[in-house]
């Protein structure tokens, strides 16, 4: 069972560090001898242990949020608003005997419009949680000893997540395409799983009449308001790729928010999606003012206006559309979704996913 001091290490964690689609079984061999969550001995390696921040580069821009005061650049922030979020996984066996199992779950992470402020664990004796830091997502991985027939098992964490409204900068006219990039950021230059860069994605700023002697920011803001008008959001759709969003003129959240960071790209700046909870996403790009520190601005193709702003306090669930699952390192995918690797031997037992705000 978990000791008082994991437990505090993890709210450490949560706190400085901060739905899409169905998941199913992939099979995986016995895992070998069962242990249960043990702290690790002084000195001892322990790839786990979650950094006090997250990476800097691919999350916050180049600059700490109490800097930005000092800066007067990047984004403002108005008043938060608290939610309590439970995130999880319950496990029953069937009538037959499970062998060890692991369960894959992604939790909110701490960003520079989000606090992680407490948390609640509720796991079942004899099961082994660890979490695994990708970018721009926090996966809780959950190891389960063999189940009996009919025996249950449970990891359950409740988090109080404070988000911000993010408020548009003064001074629009400092901001400018970065001149360097380092490896992490240039990952947001890219092609991902569904956000395709095609001809007609490029040929966009042209009809626009974007100008590289203009001020970025107004530059950009006419592709926002072209994209706005010319293709509809259409939230029941299902069209998520970028080709498909330009043939069909519409497309549901991502699709839209996916056009205008595929046009972004396309023009060197870094652009990436961001889900939202419940079950929702928009998206940011990223500008250098004019002492070179960047940041990351937020944009939502379904709502008119919300161009450098966003007013929604919904938690921020993930940043980025091109993840490596842990679970499977060969697969990318546009968005992390909650899985499970079962045992080879006996019936794959019933499960539950839970993601969802605490009464």
């Amino acid at each position: 069972m978990e000791t008082s001091k994991n437990r505090m290490s993890r709210r450490g964690w949560l706190e400085a560090s901060l739905v899409i689609g169905a998941a199913g079984f992939v099979v995986k061999p016995s895992f070998g001898q069962f242990k249960t969550t043990q702290k690790p001995e002084s000195g001892a390696n322990d790839s786990n242990k979650p950094s006090k921040k997250p990476p800097v580069d691919a999350s916050l821009g180049d600059v700490e949020p109490l800097e930005r005061t000092t800066l007067g650049t990047g984004p403002r922030y108005g008043e938060a608003k608290t939610q309590k979020w439970r995130f999880g996984i319950s496990m029953k066996a069937k009538s037959t005997a499970t062998t060890e199992m692991y369960g894959y779950i992604p939790v909110p992470q701490g960003w520079p419009e989000q606090v992680i402020s407490d948390e609640q664990e509720d796991f079942s004796p004899d099961i082994r949680v660890t979490f695994e830091e990708l970018s721009g997502v926090r996966v809780m991985v959950v190891q389960f000893a063999a189940l009996r027939p009919g025996q249950e098992a449970k990891a359950i964490l409740t988090c109080e997540i404070k988000t911000q409204p993010i408020l548009a900068p003064e001074d629009t006219g400092v901001y400018r395409i970065p001149t360097r990039l380092d490896k992490a950021m240039q990952q947001y230059l890219r092609p991902t799983p569904k956000i395709t860069m095609p001809a007609k994605a490029r040929a966009i700023p042209k009809e626009t009449g974007y100008s590289k002697t203009g001020t970025t920011w107004a530059e950009l803001r006419k592709i926002y308001d072209y994209i706005l008008k010319t293709y509809s959001f259409d939230k029941a759709c299902g069209i998520y790729d970028t080709d498909q969003v330009l043939r069909g003129k519409r497309g549901n959240a991502f699709g839209v928010n996916g056009l205008f960071v595929a046009v972004c790209r396309s023009l060197g700046i870094p652009a990436r999606i961001v889900w939202t909870l419940p079950s929702n996403c928009h998206c940011e790009f990223y500008l250098e003012d004019g002492e070179s520190h960047g940041f990351w601005f937020p944009a939502d193709l379904t709502q008119r206006g919300m161009f450098g702003k966003r007013e929604s306090t919904g938690p921020v669930f993930q940043r980025g559309d091109s993840f490596q699952p842990p679970w499977d390192r060969s697969q990318r995918l546009h968005m992390l979704n909650e899985s499970i690797k079962a045992g080879a031997v006996g019936e794959k037992p019933d499960h539950k996913y839970i993601r969802e705000p605490a009464m």
